[in-house]
C-alpha cells in the first residue's frame, strides 16, 4: 500500500515484483515525476520428516543425515530430530533436491532423493521419506548368556514356553572373550550380558559390541561390573542401586507392551535394579526409570538402533528374577524379557 511520503510493503514473499503504479511513477509534490522500483527478496524453506516402516508400524528416524543439493552440488546438511523432522531454512527462490544419506543397516530409503522447486508461488516445500527395515525374522533366533547369573535363567523358559522360537545357550566370560566378533555373528542372534559376569568380561565397545550391533546382532545388557566397556555410550551413576520401583516413561512398540510400571501396580513392579545411566548417546533413548516415590528420578532403562543391530540396557535384570509362574512381580519382569529378547531379536510375531 502507498502512504504519506513513501511505499510501505505488507505480505510479500519470495520473488521479484516491479511497481504497477500509475505510469510507473511516484509523484512528490514540487519536483517532476520519478521512475519507482524495487525487488523483494524472502527466503524460503525445505522440510520434512523421515519415518521407519518395521515390524510394529511406523516410528521416527532420529539423527539421520540430509543433504541438500542444487545444481548437482552439495550446499548444506542437516540431521532429523527426535521426531524425525528436519529443516533448511535460509533458501531462494530455485530448484532444490533434499537427499538423506542411505543407510548402512540393512534397509533402505524410498525415495532415494526428491526435487524441490522454490519461487514467489510456493515459498515453502515439503519432503518425506520412508526407511524400509529389513532383516527381521520370523524365527527361531539363537541366543546366549554369557556367564552363570546364578538365578532363574528364565531365557531358557522364554524358550520353552514357546514365547520365542529358538535356542538358548551359557557360555563362560572366559569362552566369550576366546570368541572372534566373527566367531559370535555367526554363532548367535542374541547376546545377554547378565550382572553377574565377572569384571575381566571383554565388551569393548569398539572392538566387540558395535561390530557385533552393526552385522544384525542384538544384545541386552544388565551388567554393572563391565560399565567401563560401554563409556563410549553410557555412563553410570553410583547413587543408584536396589531399587524395585520402576516407571515406563516412554512407552515403545513391541519393548513395553503388556509390561505394567510401579504407577500402575502400586508396588515394586519390576525386582531389583543394578544400573541407572546419568548420560548417554543422542542414539539411545530411555524407557524406564526409578519414579521421584522411589527416590528418583533415575533412569534405569536405555534402548536403541545401531547399524542393522539394537541394544537394550535396563537395570532390573530379567533373567535372573524373572518366572512366568512367579509374583505378580516376577510375572511383569518376565513379560518384559519376552519383549526385549523380540526387540533385540528382531523378530516379528
Amino acid at each position: 500500500h502507498i502512504g504519506a511520503g513513501g511505499a510501505g510493503l505488507n505480505g510479500i514473499i519470495a520473488g521479484v515484483f516491479p511497481t504497477a503504479m500509475e505510469g510507473d511513477a511516484l509523484f512528490n509534490v514540487g519536483l517532476n515525476a520519478q521512475v519507482f522500483s524495487f525487488q523483494a527478496t524472502v527466503t524460503s524453506a525445505i522440510s520434512g520428516k523421515i519415518q521407519k516402516i518395521g515390524e510394529h508400524g511406523t516410528e521416527a528416524v532420529k539423527n539421520h543425515r540430509v543433504f541438500l543439493e542444487q545444481g548437482g552440488e552439495e550446499i548444506a546438511a542437516t540431521e532429523t530430530d527426535s521426531n524425525g523432522l528436519y529443516r533448511f531454512s535460509g533458501l531462494l527462490g530455485g530448484t532444490y533436491t533434499v537427499r538423506p544419506a542411505q543407510p548402512s543397516e540393512k534397509g533402505s530409503i524410498s525415495p532415494e532423493s526428491k526435487d524441490v522447486t522454490l519461487d514467489e508461488n510456493n515459498p515453502t516445500g515439503k519432503a518425506d521419506f520412508t526407511l524400509s527395515e529389513t532383516g527381521l525374522r520370523t524365527g527361531p533366533i539363537r541366543i546366549v548368556g554369557v556367564g552363570n547369573n546364578g538365578g532363574d535363567e528364565a531365557a531358557h523358559e522364554v524358550v520353552s514356553d514357546g514365547h520365542i522360537e529358538g535356542s538358548v545357550a551359557r557360555i563362560s566370560h572366559s569362552t566369550f572373550n576366546a570368541m572372534s566378533v566373527a566367531d559370535l555373528i555367526a554363532t548367535y542372534d542374541v547376546l545377554i550380558i547378565t550382572w553377574a559376569t565377572a569384571s575381566s568380561l571383554d565388551f569393548d565397545w569398539d572392538t566387540r559390541a558395535r561390530p557385533f550391533l552393526e552385522a544384525g546382532g542384538g544384545i541386552m545388557y544388565e551388567d554393572p561390573e563391565n560399565m567401563d566397556d560401554l563409556a563410549a555410550i553410557v555412563s553410570e551413576p553410583s547413587s543408584c542401586s536396589g531399587s524395585g520401583f520402576q516407571d515406563i516413561i516412554a512407552d515403545v512398540p513391541g519393548l513395553t507392551d503388556g509390561v505394567s510400571s510401579a504407577t500402575d501396580l502400586g508396588f515394586n513392579s519390576l525386582i531389583n535394579n543394578h544400573m541407572c545411566f546419568a548420560d548417554w548417546a543422542d542414539w539411545l533413548s530411555p524407557f524406564l526409570e526409578i519414579p521421584a516415590s522411589a527416590g528418583g528420578p533415575y533412569t534405569t532403562g536405555l534402548y536403541g538402533t545401531w547399524g542393522a543391530g539394537r541394544i537394550v540396557l535396563a537395570g532390573p535384570d530379567q533373567d535372573y528374577h524373572s518366572e512366568s509362574d512367579g509374583s505378580l512381580t516376577e510375572r511383569n519382569q518376565f513379560q518384559l524379557l519376552i519383549n526385549v529378547l523380540k526387540w533385540v531379536g528382531r523378530l516379528v510375531g
